[in-house]
């Protein structure tokens, strides 16, 4: 009998090609980090709506652009990073998908500067101000995995200092020039120190992996006790200025609300990590970094209520939340956390 396979020859080469282009698309969408794709968008959005603040009209299509430029360097920050990182991961991680070879080190790379140009020219739609901070949002993405990353609280720094840049960027929207609101800087501000305080959560997840590459961390170079601290301190600071914020622009009761849930699990997780230090563990670490994940929408959230009608804001964000709780459950365990890990000689 003739083998029914025989009869068809192209199918065992359209099967191979459906698998490979199945396994190269999971690892572009690995390599976004979906379940963080929400975040520095909300926070132009967020700048936008304290520009704003109740006495001016927020253009909605400027902001939309605005979003678009950095949500596309977000991107362009994942590729760039895992691109730059591969020798690190190789190491540390190599279940993700440039070592694990369903990604080549070009395509990421391509991809990224590509992600780059998109995030510039969305910014120039938007204001000739905003393709100026995008410029530097860009500088910053790469130098932050070339030069900065290893090198200590430095690096923890400039990642919050994108973030920070990624505010001003929405709040020109509305400004339309580089001269900001006192109330965006305290706010650009606050969402500088608490990324800095979550990348430092980060950095804890990474420790083995990171001393294993040469990465002078602050929990390689300090430990964890100090990491946490630094931390704590970070968003306890973080926490000061949202609420000066808040009273400054008389924020109304969804502002308060959102705020309250952001701050209120963050200071619970952190507290957490400094009890905990000495047992800690990448998973523990892991799990502490995901629950700010999702209060962090909240904390971009809150300052969006004070140019976008509160309804609005409070649907997007529950919406969001949930997307960021499924996707973090489905994707990231295994993306961060080789499979054959043992958490044991952690410092």
């Amino acid at each position: 009998m003739v083998p029914v396979m025989s009869l068809f020859p192209i199918a065992p080469s359209f099967h191979r090609s459906f698998w490979t282009a199945r396994s190269r698309l999971f690892a572009h969408v690995q390599t976004w980090r979906v379940y963080t794709l929400w975040y520095p968008g909300s926070i132009a959005v967020a700048g936008a709506g304290t520009a704003a603040a109740g006495h001016a009209t927020v253009p909605v299509g400027l902001v939309a652009f605005a979003w678009a430029s950095v949500t596309a360097g977000w991107l362009a920050a994942h590729y760039l990073g895992d691109f730059l990182d591969r020798e690190l991961d190789a190491i540390a991680k190599p279940q993700r998908p440039i070592p694990s070879g369903r990604l080549s080190p070009k395509e990421a790379l391509s991809a990224g500067i590509v992600l780059l140009v998109v995030s510039v020219t969305f910014a120039w739609l938007a204001t000739p101000a905003a393709a100026v901070i995008a410029v530097a949002i860009c500088a910053g993405i790469w130098s932050y995995s070339a030069l900065f990353k290893s090198r200590g609280i430095l690096g923890n720094l400039v990642r919050g200092l994108l973030s920070a840049f990624a505010c001003g960027l929405g709040a020109t929207t509305v400004t339309g020039e580089l001269a900001l609101p006192g109330t965006v800087l305290a706010l650009a501000a606050a969402f500088l120190l608490h990324d800095t305080s979550t990348n430092l959560i980060g950095a804890m997840r990474d420790v083995v992996g990171d001393r294993s590459g040469g990465y002078g961390t602050v929990p390689v170079r300090h430990g964890l006790k100090i990491a946490a601290r630094a931390a704590i301190a970070l968003y306890g600071a973080s926490a000061v200025l949202v609420v000066a914020v808040g009273w400054h622009t008389r924020g109304g009761p969804g502002f308060w609300v959102l705020g309250g849930i952001a701050l209120s699990l963050g200071i619970v997780v952190l507290s957490g990590l400094h009890r905990i230090a000495d047992q800690f563990s990448p998973e523990t670490a892991l799990r502490s970094h995901s629950v700010l994940v999702v209060a962090r929408l909240a904390l971009a959230a809150s300052p969006c209520t004070l140019g976008f009608p509160t309804p609005l804001v409070v649907a997007v964000a529950v919406v969001l939340s949930v997307v960021t709780v499924v996707t973090q459950r489905v994707l990231r365990q295994h993306h961060e956390i080789p499979a054959h890990h043992c958490a044991k000689g952690l410092p």
